[in-house]
Formats: structure tokens, C-alpha cells, sequence
């Protein structure tokens, strides 16, 4: 299994997926795709899943990541 890059993930994009997630994990992930969208025009975020979660981890524990 490859490690997760959480580098990957857009920070500003990522917390505003948290925030309209409302706590739901996985609920997040969708929300990231969504506002990348938003933002990018393109569905493809950058980063996978296994990115995201790792950056939601550390974003949960306060850490400053990416």
C-alpha cells in the first residue's frame, strides 16, 4: 500500500470542505471534490482519498499541514 501524501491536499479547499461536512469524515472527502471543483473546474482533485484522510487526520488534531 503507498503512503498518503496529505501535501497533496489544498488546505484552504480542505478546510472548507470540513466546514460543510459538518464533522462527517467521509462526508468530507465528497465535499473536497465538490468545492475543487468549484474552484478548478476540474473533477480530478490531485490527491486521492488516502491523501485526503491523512490531511483531515492532521487537520483534526490541529496539526499544519501542506
Amino acid at each position: 500500500m503507498k503512503k498518503p501524501h496529505p501535501e497533496r491536499v489544498d488546505p484552504p479547499a480542505g478546510a472548507e470542505a470540513v466546514r460543510a461536512a459538518d464533522g462527517d469524515r467521509m462526508g468530507a472527502w465528497t465535499q473536497y471534490v465538490i468545492v475543487h471543483f468549484r474552484r478548478t473546474g476540474q473533477l480530478a482533485p490531485g490527491c486521492d482519498a488516502r491523501d485526503f484522510f491523512a490531511w483531515y487526520d492532521g487537520h483534526k488534531k490541529g496539526e499544519s499541514i501542506g
